[in-house]
C-alpha cells in the first residue's frame, strides 16, 4: 500500500477518566500504568517521606 492509498480519516481520542482508586497514591498516575520499577519507586518515594519527580511516565 502507498501512501496515496492509505486511508484519509481523521483518528479521534478517547479520554479515559482514571477513579481515585485506580491512581498510584504517590505520583497519581494510574495505577495500571506503572512496570515493576516504577512500582517500587513510588512505594519507595511514599515510605521515605521523600519528594522527588516521577519515573513513571
Amino acid at each position: 500500500m502507498t501512501a496515496s492509498e492509505l486511508p484519509t480519516s481523521a483518528t479521534s481520542t478517547v479520554d479515559v477518566i482514571v477513579e481515585d482508586a485506580e491512581r498510584c497514591s504517590t505520583c497519581r498516575h494510574p495505577a495500571a500504568d506503572h512496570d515493576t520499577l516504577s512500582a517500587r519507586y513510588c512505594a519507595a518515594t511514599m515510605s521515605g517521606g521523600l519528594t522527588r519527580g516521577c519515573i513513571c511516565k
